[in-house]
């Protein structure tokens, strides 16, 4: 049985990589709960902090915007500055993408005032283990699982971290509007994330695709 914030009526739903204002109001037309933008430097999907807080000046209260960040990139050195100024634009969620430690993510947490979202790499059950290192100091988990094959359509890892975690756990990795529901009926986590399976086109997201994934996480709620 999960415990926390797992036990929600409705799974959220945030859409990753959001680099113009036609696709931030694709997302909110499709009815999801939080926008990522991408301030990692070689990205495709790359957001500048400026244009960061343009486009997320651009979203309506109730839809969240969440700045995406790896701050043990050793090619940007600007990474920290970059933080500091997206966060000074009145952004409060800060999802670390990177292989951060957890007494830095507590760091940034505590200096910033920030709700802070970890991104968690599951390969194997070694992995979940992480989990409990950062738990103390994080808001919410996004798992982005893969298999030793490298497939991402076996959610049973997810599932365990769902069960292990009392913090919410974000579902990510090789989601899209035909199996999201079968891996929701599997892992029943607090929400998801999709990206480029509801593009038209590298970087260019397509709200009828956005509209299909909506639809079909919203009949899946999480465990009670």
């Amino acid at each position: 049985m999960t415990t926390g914030l797992q036990a929600v009526a409705r799974t959220r739903i945030k859409v990753c990589g959001l680099a113009r204002s036609e696709d931030v109001r694709a997302v909110v037309e499709a009815g999801a709960d939080a926008a990522g933008f991408v301030m990692v430097p070689g990205s495709p999907r790359y957001v500048s902090p400026d244009d960061v807080a343009l486009l997320a000046g651009r979203l309506p209260p109730f839809v969240t915007p969440v700045a995406v960040v790896d701050l043990t990139d050793p090619l940007d050195t600007g990474r920290a500055e970059a933080l500091r100024q997206v966060v000074a634009s009145g952004i409060r969620c800060i999802q670390f993408h990177g292989f951060e430690a957890p007494y830095d993510i507590q760091r940034w947490k505590l200096t910033l005032s920030i709700q802070v979202i970890k991104t968690i790499h599951l390969h194997t059950r070694a992995d979940i283990a992480a989990l409990a290192t950062f738990e103390a100091h994080v808001d919410a988990f996004l798992l982005a699982e893969k298999d030793e094959q490298g497939r991402s359509e076996n959610w049973e890892l997810a599932a365990e971290a769902v069960l292990a975690c009392s913090k919410p756990v974000i579902l990510a990795g090789g989601l899209t509007p035909a199996n999201v529901a079968r891996a929701l009926s599997q892992v029943r986590p607090f929400g998801v994330e999709v990206s480029s399976a509801v593009e038209s086109a590298s970087g260019l997201k397509d709200l009828g695709k956005l509209s299909t994934f909506v639809r079909a996480v919203q009949p899946v709620a999480p465990t009670l």
